[in-house]
C-alpha cells in the first residue's frame, strides 16, 4: 500500500476472498479499482500479477487473466519516495491512511515481489507463474 495526498495504491485481499488493486489519484480526483472476481483458495500459494498501461488495469491470478478494467487515468502519479499528507507512505501488507489508521492487514506469507519498468505480456506472466525464464 501507499498513502499520500490523493496518491493511494493498495493491493489487498477483500473480505469475500477476492484480490483487489485500488486507489486514488489527484488529477482528476477520483478512485479506481479492479478485483479478481473470484475467490482465492486459502492456505495455498497464489500468484498475483497486475499490469497497467494507458488506463487499462489487468489482474492475473495464477497465470490467468481474471479481470481487467479501464480507469480514467492514462498514467498514475505514484513514487515510492513521494511524500503526501498522510502519516506514512509505503507499506507491505497494510494500508496506513490518516484515518482510521493502519488497515487491510495481510495475513499470509509473501514469497516474491517484483516491479518492472514496462508492461509484461500475458505469456511472460504465465512463465513467471510456472517458474520459467523469459
Amino acid at each position: 500500500g501507499k498513502e499520500g495526498f490523493w496518491r493511494t495504491i493498495v493491493v489487498s485481499l477483500k473480505e469475500n476472498g477476492e484480490f483487489i488493486i485500488g486507489g486514488s489519484q489527484p488529477t482528476p480526483q477520483g478512485y479506481f479499482g479492479v478485483s479478481s472476481k473470484q475467490k482465492v483458495v486459502l492456505n495455498e500459494w497464489q500468484h498475483v500479477a497486475i499490469t497497467f498501461l494507458q488506463g487499462q488495469f489487468s489482474l492475473y491470478l495464477n497465470g490467468n487473466l481474471v479481470n481487467s478494467a479501464t480507469i480514467n487515468y492514462t498514467s498514475l502519479e505514484f513514487e515510492f519516495l513521494q511524500q503526501g499528507n498522510s502519516t506514512a507512505t509505503n507499506f507491505f501488507g497494510a494500508a496506513h491512511p490518516v484515518s482510521p489508521g493502519i488497515t487491510y492487514h495481510f495475513q499470509g506469507k509473501l514469497d516474491d515481489y517484483g516491479v518492472w519498468n514496462r508492461v509484461l505480456t500475458a505469456d511472460e506472466i504465465t512463465k513467471i507463474y510456472k517458474g520459467e525464464k523469459f
